[in-house]
């Protein structure tokens, strides 16, 4: 095999693994609305008040798709 069409293939193989690890192997954010507390969407929480309705409409803000 010519090495040139080896170098090409392998730097193609080099991007797509690098496309998986970036896509699978990184830690994800929570994007889970509500707690686990089964609290209502009123309930205030934290020192600033925040409500959980504040905190599912961040959530929803910061979901990618």
């Amino acid at each position: 095999m010519d090495p040139r069409c080896l170098t090409i293939a392998g730097l193609v193989l080099d991007i797509v693994g690098v496309a998986v690890v970036w896509f699978f192997g990184w830690h994800q954010p929570q994007l889970e609305t509500g707690f686990s507390l089964g609290l209502e969407d009123g309930t205030p929480f934290g020192a600033d008040g925040e409500t959980v309705a504040d905190h599912n409409r961040k959530v929803e803000r910061r979901r990618v798709w």
